[in-house]
């Protein structure tokens, strides 16, 4: 399961803020995993090699890399979820893509939780 956030704040090289956080990741099993960036969403992705998630809060994640992170504000950021189910009952409505990878949706799925 991958989530997309994009780049708000870039105030140093090695630290980008992310518009998400707790109140749209899991995070009880391990904080996210960035994979890459994109100018936008379903751009080529350029991999996020040595950055990671140092922390998140209720709308922010902190993305951190001893080397300068090669992001612009309004990027989009890919990230790989630790652990689905806690996803699934922060949506009533998750979205099906065409096959891994993919950016187009092409069905939905209800939550009970």
């Amino acid at each position: 399961m991958r989530a997309y956030a994009r780049v708000v704040s870039h105030p140093e090289p090695g630290l980008a803020l992310l518009d998400g956080g707790k109140r749209d990741f899991p995070y009880d099993e391990g904080l996210p995993v960035p994979f890459g960036v994109a100018p936008a969403l379903g751009a080529d992705e350029v991999p996020l090699a040595g950055a990671s998630v140092s922390a998140v809060n209720d709308q922010h994640a902190f993305l951190r890399s001893d080397a300068p992170l090669p992001v612009a504000i309004g990027d989009v950021v890919s990230l790989g979820l630790s652990h689905p189910c806690t996803a699934f009952d922060k949506r009533r409505w998750l979205p099906v893509v065409e096959h891994a990878g993919s950016t187009r949706v092409v069905d939905l799925v209800r939550t009970f939780f």
